[in-house]
């Protein structure tokens, strides 16, 4: 129940024995049951309800692009699960997107879609994500990470979306799109802040405390404890008690909720060279004079991300 591989296995499976230490088990999209006749023992219950939304993958009902919430909830399932080998990340959800992809018109990017692009970059990192020891995706992607992955609810849709998408692609490591990938980019256009990257040790236990501050901007700062106008939440955790020059770039404003709710990515340029960056954090505010600061001070800039 805590492997990935088997997330994928029981989705795509519409019957399903598990072989327990004394009896079977059977579960399928009519009903759950085992050999003793009684109701299923209160841990494997347990353990099976994390995976429950998911189960309904294979209908067809289930995978309509319509609601790309329902992907974001399977993938933020998905990422709490063990892998042996860091690079199985995409090849061991390849057969869940290939299904949902029957649905789904556009194309597959590292664990995003793009017809629902500007919704999967606003993913948030949570419990102390690192790097895997090899690349297996561009930064922008959750899958760059090893760590649990969420996203806000919040509704978006076109005439929230203030960048624009210029270009996105990936080159795959063989012949499906869907599997492992070596490389990946996605060159956006939008306004952008300067802004500074500070670290401030640890917060709670489940990621750690840095906190983002606007250039020019009084009181302009994004934190992991929330105080301030905003959240901030960084990418993968660190212990580098340093500053960072990083650029926000404004994503979306969801007028639908009240307040406004704004996102913004946080981009660190790579090895000073010139308009490529790689994805630091995510941040949201629902501050209007965060607003009007990117309206007053943001210049518009081509970026890429990789």
């Amino acid at each position: 129940m805590e492997r990935a591989w088997y997330y994928q296995e029981r989705i795509l499976s519409t019957r399903v024995v598990s072989f327990g230490e004394t009896e079977l088990y059977w579960e399928c999209r009519a009903r759950q049951c085992c050999e003793c006749g009684h109701p299923w023992p209160q841990l494997l219950s347990a353990e099976v309800s994390n995976l429950d939304v998911p189960r309904y993958l294979t209908e067809t009902t289930y995978a309509r692009s319509s609601d790309i919430h329902k992907w974001h909830q399977l993938v933020k399932r998905y990422t709490r699960l063990n892998l042996t080998f860091e690079s199985d990340v995409l090849p061991a959800l390849q057969g869940i997107a290939t299904m949902w992809q029957r649905e789904v018109t556009g194309a597959y990017l590292a664990g995003l879609w793009k017809e629902y692009l500007m919704e999967g970059l606003l993913w948030r990192s949570q419990l102390f994500g690192s790097r895997p020891s090899k690349y297996r995706a561009p930064t922008w992607s959750w899958a760059s990470i090893q760590g649990w992955a969420e996203w806000w609810s919040e509704d978006i849709s076109e005439k929230d979306k203030v960048a624009s998408v210029l270009d996105v692609s990936t080159t795959p490591a063989g012949l499906d799109p869907r599997g492992e990938i070596v490389a990946g980019k996605l060159m956006l256009k939008g306004r952008r802040i300067p802004a500074t990257m500070g670290y401030e040790g640890s917060h709670e236990h489940f990621r750690p405390a840095n906190r983002v501050k606007l250039n020019n901007v009084a009181g302009g700062v994004f934190g992991t404890t929330q105080v301030g106008p905003g959240e901030w939440f960084p990418d993968i955790s660190t212990n580098v008690d340093k500053e960072v020059d990083i650029l926000l770039i404004e994503m979306v404003e969801v007028h639908d909720a009240t307040p406004t709710a704004i996102y913004f990515l946080g981009l660190k340029k790579v090895h000073n060279n010139g308009t490529v960056y790689e994805r630091v954090g995510c941040a949201r505010t629902d501050q209007s004079d965060v607003r009007l600061a990117f309206q007053e001070f943001g210049e518009e800039m081509v970026i890429t991300i990789v």
